[in-house]
């Protein structure tokens, strides 16, 4: 009989990772038991009071609001100031 090689090499990672696959799950379904029962003693010890909060101030308008300046408009088609263009005084001018 032939020797395989590739045969008993591949069974023997195929092994490798089943034993690694079941340690890692073993491990996480112990820790998952571990936490499960700590937070169940936690529950049974715990004892839940309820205490009514009455508001020392009735809120009646809780909404903002915010009034929106009118801007007038500028009207350009009319000068502020009548110019007098009647007399001119040409004294300043060089």
């Amino acid at each position: 009989m032939k020797n395989n090689s590739f045969k008993y090499t591949f069974y023997f990672g195929l092994i490798i990772i089943l034993v690694i696959c079941g340690l890692i799950t073993s491990i996480s379904i112990n820790i998952y038991n571990s936490f499960n029962n700590r937070i169940q003693t936690k529950k049974q010890d715990s004892v839940i009071v309820e205490v009514p909060i009455i508001p020392e101030k009735e809120i009646i308008h809780d909404t903002v609001i915010v009034e929106k300046l009118v801007v007038k408009p500028i009207d350009s088609s009319k000068p502020k100031k009548q110019i007098d263009t009647s007399s001119f005084n040409d004294s300043n001018v060089r």
